[in-house]
């Protein structure tokens, strides 16, 4: 069933919070989330698991990828948000927008962009996007304050779904090198040797990291086949648990 839910990673009852909207989000006290192509936002309370007030929509129409069933925007802890805009044509551009839902500015340049991500301290985001030259997807990092992007990944295999550590010090990663897509963590400085988590035979896609940095939520192929589940995959055992079906 779809729609938005709400629950611990430490178990207990899930709760439908909405139901027929998508891709939530939550920062400084505000549940964003997309309403058809429409990005909506309002104040959500995590104690009680409540939305208080209305919801409000924005002039944002963020574009929406029916692979993975998200609309393609991104908030920081600080309240920050980037969104790819939507356009008919498969080339898009990461723009600022501010809490009242104005565009302020170009975050990053045209490009094929497939998923990101805004760093928790907003001063980096993570794309994920097509090589023309290599000719599968790559992450990329791009520094935002001074408009440079470094290629992040350098196999000749696709890697996907880019989200940052709380600490804003590393990326974790979906990568197809050795057959299902499979959790890779690396530091965002490649300053140390990146973990590979237990390989799994089937596609696991890393969706969210806890703010206490100990576990990801994952979108995990647990059935095979096209369908799928939230799981929570544990940094210290490296074992994931189905959270909801």
């Amino acid at each position: 069933i779809g729609g938005i839910y709400v629950g611990s990673i430490r178990g207990g009852p899930v709760k439908r919070l909405l139901e027929n909207d998508a891709s939530p989000d939550y920062a400084m006290g505000r549940l964003f989330f997309a309403q058809g192509k429409t990005l909506m936002t309002a104040t959500f309370d995590p104690t009680t698991q409540q939305i208080k007030g209305e919801m409000t929509g924005t002039d944002v129409e963020a574009l929406f990828d029916p692979s993975t069933g998200k609309s393609m925007f991104s908030v920081s802890l600080s309240g920050s948000l980037v969104a790819v805009e939507d356009s008919p044509t498969a080339r898009s551009t990461l723009v600022w927008i501010d809490r009242a839902g104005a565009e302020t500015g170009v975050a990053a340049p045209e490009s094929h962009y497939n998923s990101f991500r805004l760093a928790p301290d907003s001063r980096r985001v993570a794309v994920s996007r097509n090589d023309q030259q290599a000719g599968d997807r790559g992450i990329w990092l791009i520094d935002l304050a001074r408009g440079l992007e470094t290629k992040f990944t350098l196999e000749p295999s696709d890697e996907i779904r880019p989200v940052w550590s709380p600490d804003s010090l590393k990326v974790a990663f979906s990568t197809d090198a050795d057959g299902p897509y499979n959790v890779v963590i690396r530091p965002a400085d490649r300053s140390e040797s990146e973990a590979r988590m237990r390989a799994v035979p089937r596609d696991q896609e890393p969706l969210d990291w806890s703010p206490d940095g100990k576990s990801l939520l994952v979108q995990d192929a647990f059935g095979g086949g096209d369908d799928s589940a939230l799981g929570i995959l544990d940094l210290k055992t490296e074992e994931t648990t189905v959270w909801l079906k």
